[in-house]
């Protein structure tokens, strides 16, 4: 693992959501989706954040702890930090796409989710609201443009249901950029009411509830989309 994929695993534990770039491809809907999980290099401590701390995989506290380190020259600090700032300028660059009815057969779903908290994350660490902005502009696109699902029948699998594996794996970065962004002040009340209505409308009914991974997936979102 180079030293930028290992400050980039410090810089924020991601459950399920990968930060790769633009060309990564959504697994296929067809097959049941599993993983096996790799031991890491050891990384330097970090102060712990304190528990009652807002954030979902990680604090704006702790994340600007970090940016802190990265700035005193530190490994892998340094870095995950560059690498984070590299990929959110290329988020800059890519306008939201939202398409209705969101279905797996049309893949910006994936990509945006992943644009909205990349930007967010790099909005913390280094204070620039040029991209909190972008992030909102992402997530207000796909609330406003979609208010509906297609091939996401919750309790089957296949291509004809993958509509809910997608969902249930990357909406959720959706809510974690909002989060993110809340703590900064950039989303407002209006914007986060906008957003709650559209989780409980749009994105909840099409969480899986099939007794596999699929379901693990699911069940992870309705709780992120319900807090």
């Amino acid at each position: 693992m180079s030293v930028a994929a290992a400050g980039l695993a410090v810089l924020v534990a991601v459950v399920g959501i990968q930060l790769a770039g633009p060309g990564a491809a959504e697994p296929d809907p067809t097959a049941t989706p599993g993983g096996t999980s790799q031991a890491t290099s050891p990384t330097p401590s970090v102060p712990a954040t304190s528990p009652t701390a807002s954030g979902y995989l990680v604090a704006g506290d702790e994340l600007r702890r970090r940016a802190e380190l990265a700035r005193d020259g530190q490994e892998p600090y340094r870095a995950a930090v560059d690498q984070l700032v590299a990929a959110a300028e290329q988020a800059l660059d890519d306008e939201p796409r939202p398409h209705n009815p969101i279905t797996y057969r049309r893949g910006r779903f994936l990509q945006d989710a992943r644009n909205a908290y990349t930007l967010a994350l790099a909005s913390v660490v280094t204070g620039d609201r040029t991209y909190a902005g972008h992030a909102l502009t992402i997530i207000d696109a796909w609330v406003e443009r979609t208010d509906s699902t297609r091939h996401a029948c919750t309790t089957n699998g296949g291509s004809e249901c993958a509509t809910s594996l997608l969902v249930s794996r990357h909406a959720p970065a959706i809510v974690f950029a909002a989060d993110l962004l809340e703590s900064t002040g950039a989303l407002s009340f209006e914007s986060r009411e906008r957003l709650q209505r559209w989780l409980a409308d749009v994105i909840l009914p099409a969480a899986s509830q099939r007794t596999n991974s699929w379901g693990d997936a699911g069940t992870f979102m309705r709780i992120v989309v319900a807090d």
